[in-house]
């Protein structure tokens, strides 16, 4: 009888091993699968685009750098310059200083800080007046690290100074970088934006008529506004 117990135990351990060689040789192949998945991430993240990379994705419209599959590497050089902006902040201070100077006397007329003709530094009540007067409002959401934007801002100043056209008013919206406010971040939340230099077209209803990431194309916000008028 105790023999028949001895031989029951063995075998049972036996089984056991069993189980525990099989599951192992499941689990065996997993693991080395997620290991390898894990060592591919952190490749990926470790290969950060260049700056020749960087400037080349400057280059590009938001539509070819989708197209292409660049939007990861185009989000880090983004990433890489703000964080650069924020460890040396002086060329951003010169230009804030830049804007002060040339905003002197603005306020005497309770007017947000003046960038360029009719174009204004965000004010959420200045902006909901010009749409209560009937204006076409063009907005761009600016960030003071953003290579691309710093591109496009005199660009802007020079089509709105040219612009003899009392009916449209622009804004500029700073958009993640060390000046933007609440009501900065509640037009963001508003209009859905994403990524800094997006620019937006709005009629005098208040409905987007334009939406954009592309660089200024004084054309094509000469077409917006024209529908916007319709």
């Amino acid at each position: 009888m105790s023999i028949n117990y001895v031989v029951i135990a063995m075998v049972l351990t036996i089984i056991s091993l069993l189980v525990v060689g099989c599951t192992q040789d499941t689990l065996a192949p997993n693991a080395m699968k997620a290991q390898e998945i894990q060592t591919k991430n952190e490749t990926v993240m470790k290969a950060a685009p260049s700056a020749q990379e960087c400037e080349e994705l400057e280059e590009m419209s938001m539509e070819t750098i989708e197209k292409e599959g660049k939007t990861a590497a185009w989000k880090e050089c983004e990433e890489q310059e703000r964080e650069a902006a924020m460890e040396d902040p002086s060329q951003d201070s010169k230009e804030s200083e830049q804007h002060e100077e040339s905003d002197e006397g603005v306020e005497e007329n309770a007017q947000p800080a003046m960038r360029a003709k009719n174009y204004y530094r965000y004010d959420e009540t200045h902006f909901r007046q010009s749409l209560a007067d009937g204006k076409i409002v063009f907005l761009n959401f600016y960030a003071n690290w953003c290579p691309s934007c710093k591109k496009d801002q005199p660009k802007i100043f020079e089509f709105f100074n040219q612009l003899d056209d009392p009916n449209v008013v622009g804004y500029e919206v700073h958009y993640n970088d060390d000046e933007t406010i609440d009501e900065d971040k509640e037009a963001a939340k508003k209009y859905r934006i994403a990524y800094q230099h997006t620019t937006v077209i709005l009629n005098p209803q208040g409905s987007i008529v334009k939406k954009t990431l592309e660089g200024f194309n004084s054309e094509e916000i000469i077409q917006a506004i024209s529908e916007a008028k319709q």
